[in-house]
């Protein structure tokens, strides 16, 4: 198979990141209340504490701020 030139895969690739970039798929969730159920806890990045992680019925990740005998609970 011959090589693609350099600049075209440069093209190809700075259009791909640009349509990818441009793909807001959670969008319609932002500011709406979902059920989560609260599973694990991860370390803040560059702060102490940590993060309670959830997942919705559609399996999208939440992270939010709360005690650690919260995990396990559904709300």
């Amino acid at each position: 198979m011959k090589r693609v030139n350099t600049k075209d895969v440069k093209a190809r690739s700075k259009a791909i990141t640009k349509l990818f970039e441009s793909y807001l798929c959670y969008d319609k969730l932002m500011n709406t209340e979902q059920k989560i159920w609260i599973r694990d806890k991860e370390p803040k990045k560059n702060s102490e504490g940590f993060y309670l992680v959830g997942h919705t019925k559609n399996y999208v990740k939440t992270m939010i701020e709360g005690e650690e005998s919260l995990i396990g609970f559904f709300f």
